[in-house]
């Protein structure tokens, strides 16, 4: 019976646990599509002002890809769960390769017009560009929502602490209080140095 018991808590610290990660990775994400969103905006208006200005104005910053951790999968239980993470990470993976497709499509166009010395290369591509930055605007503002709806997930089982843990953050929450006014003083201290 005690081992039994041993094994059940270890798995659930080891869910814990990696609910614990997938609320970093989420959040991480969360901070990877709205740099993407805003990198994407900049790099339309980048464009359109350069179909006016009839010369290439580059956007420098590159779309960063986001992070799919399959290995917490392993970790974590609950066949809900599980599918909705799984799910959301094979989403990711395909968006990965859309937005690297996109970023060298846009790179080899600037650099095929700058060693041709031809703008209106790079004009003909715009259109292909436009649709391709949409299509991305569009599906990154639906992950933006999953992330939001698995990251809801993940936050209601992190409020389902194993009874051990529950135990020891009760017996630390004294000890993990912090007082303002220590804060205060060591601050001081440190200044003093």
């Amino acid at each position: 019976l005690g081992d039994g018991l041993t094994r059940i808590y270890e798995r659930q610290i080891k869910h814990y646990n990696a609910l614990v990660e997938l609320d970093f990775v989420l959040n991480k994400n969360r901070q990877e599509i709205a740099t993407n969103l805003f990198i994407i905006g900049q790099t339309r208006a980048n464009i359109t002002r350069s179909q006016e200005a009839k010369s290439i104005i580059e956007n420098p910053q590159s779309m960063k890809n986001i992070s799919a951790r399959h290995d917490l999968l392993l970790k974590i239980y609950g066949e809900d769960l599980i599918n909705k993470v799984f799910s959301y990470f094979v989403s990711i993976d395909a968006l990965n390769e859309d937005l690297q497709t996109t970023e060298k499509f846009y790179r080899t166009v600037i650099e095929r017009t700058l060693i041709n010395n031809d703008i209106k290369l790079y004009l003909a591509n715009i259109p292909e560009l436009e649709k391709q930055f949409e299509v991305l605007n569009k599906f990154l503002a639906n992950l933006m929502d999953r992330t939001n709806n698995v990251l809801a997930r993940i936050r209601v089982g992190l409020s389902r602490k194993p009874l051990l843990t529950k135990l020891i953050f009760f017996a630390m929450r004294g000890y993990l209080k912090v007082d303002e006014n220590e804060i205060a003083r060591e601050s001081k201290k440190i200044e003093a140095e």
